[in-house]
């Protein structure tokens, strides 16, 4: 009783991630910060780019995805990577601070909930797997770390084994969209069959070559009907 006693007053005591104050412990930041967090507005229907202005009578549809239609049918990812997402997002990913994951998978499951009925909602969340030899450098996925607390809070199961990373590939951050394609091509494989709907999930979405391979991949193991869930959204 007495650890669990400490264990609850370190959580209701916790710091905000971004400002230092007291934090909300349902969701890691103060009510200010977490408010203050970048959100997109309108974007992309499919890829989740953000958009300056849409055609009130049309859905939201960029260039790119009217011209190269992408694997999957939809991103919900409803924040800027700017400012305090980015800082949250490099937390998470190289330095363990899984307290980083906590408002972004808030904010990712506000969005889903605002968006998506019960009834539609994915059957399996899979996270975008981590080469062996990096999640043994890392220590854990990042993507799995936000799709663990997304599962959770919307009851829906998590693929964790589902995927395998075939291939040892350099870091995506610094390439050009081009060359991102060419690096993570062939790279992933799922090893067991999946259900026709399923939500890919990773920590933010840049030019979408990594997601645009998974879901490629996703579509020969069974699936039907894809969508991609990232936290945050990068402009191209």
């Amino acid at each position: 009783m007495e650890i669990l006693s400490s264990i609850t007053k370190t959580l209701l005591c916790a710091p905000c991630a971004l400002c230092g104050h007291r934090a909300d412990p349902s969701i890691g930041l103060c009510a200010a910060c977490f408010e203050a967090l970048p959100r997109v507005g309108l974007s992309c229907h499919i890829c989740g780019i953000p958009l300056s202005s849409v055609d009130p009578l049309q859905t939201a549809i960029c260039g790119e995805c009217l011209k190269r239609p992408p694997p999957f049918a939809r991103t919900i990812a409803p924040l800027r990577f700017e400012s305090g997402v980015r800082h949250l997002i490099h937390r998470l990913k190289f330095s363990a601070d899984f307290a980083a994951a906590r408002p972004l998978a808030r904010v990712m499951a506000n969005a889903v909930a605002a968006d998506v009925s019960r009834d539609d909602l994915p059957e399996l969340l899979l996270p975008v797997p981590l080469h062996p030899s990096r999640l043994r450098e890392r220590g854990y996925n990042q993507a799995g770390e936000l799709a663990s607390r997304l599962g959770k809070l919307l009851g829906i199961p998590v693929g964790h084994s589902h995927g395998e990373r075939l291939r040892y590939t350099v870091e995506q951050s610094g390439l050009d969209a081009a060359t991102r394609r060419r690096n993570i091509r062939g790279a992933f494989v799922f090893v067991k069959q999946l259900p026709p709907h399923v939500a890919i999930v990773d920590d933010v979405m840049t030019t979408g070559s990594t997601v645009r391979e998974v879901a490629r991949v996703a579509l020969r193991a069974g699936a039907k009907h894809i969508e991609v869930w990232c936290a945050a959204r990068a402009g191209r």
